[in-house]
């Protein structure tokens, strides 16, 4: 038998549900394909990072139920995502409304003082935009979906989450100019 990362996600699942493989062994390859992107997501849609860790574990708690149930008719990714942003926003619901400004934990490599700045500009600034602009941002931009990827998982059309992301773009280059204009 091959490697497992050589077995695209749907194979995967193929293999699991024929008895083939075990479900551990799936969860661990689709875990170590998919932990950074979601958690990434989590962090960029979440207002503080302990409610971006609790999603991102419940996120892969609830995975295997509907995976199972599913089968090979759905990507991964997509309901990874789909997943993580029900439990933002059930999360959301269940909560005031009011703004933090806690510091993210970005993994950043080889940006320079000025990149990481304006990084952690940008990440404080996503969270005033409303979050329906928010959530295509991050997935157009942190996650690099499609516009047709992020209808499917929004349950809106293409130009609807096109539209969305040049909001939330216009959005924040609104919230960044006066603080670029001072330097």
């Amino acid at each position: 038998m091959k490697k497992l990362s050589a077995y695209s996600d749907k194979e995967l699942v193929v293999l699991m549900l024929d008895g083939k493989m075990s479900k551990d062994a799936v969860f661990s390859e689709l875990y170590s394909r998919y932990s950074q992107k979601i958690y990434g997501y989590c962090i960029k849609v979440c207002d503080d990072n302990d409610e971006a860790d609790d999603i991102f574990q419940e996120t892969f708690v609830r995975f295997f139920d509907v995976f199972e149930k599913k089968g090979d008719e759905i990507s991964a990714k997509g309901l990874l995502i789909t997943i993580a942003r029900n439990l933002y926003l059930n999360t959301k619901r269940s909560k005031k409304n009011f703004i933090e400004f806690d510091e993210f934990s970005q993994p950043v490599d080889d940006y320079s003082y000025e990149d990481n700045e304006l990084i952690d500009m940008i990440d404080k600034k996503l969270q005033l935009i409303p979050p329906e602009y928010r959530e295509t941002f991050v997935l157009r931009y942190y996650q690099s979906m499609s516009y047709k990827e992020i209808g499917e998982i929004l349950g809106i059309t293409d130009s609807t989450a096109r539209n969305r992301v040049l909001r939330a773009k216009t959005k924040l280059q609104s919230l960044l100019l006066p603080l670029l204009e001072e330097k």
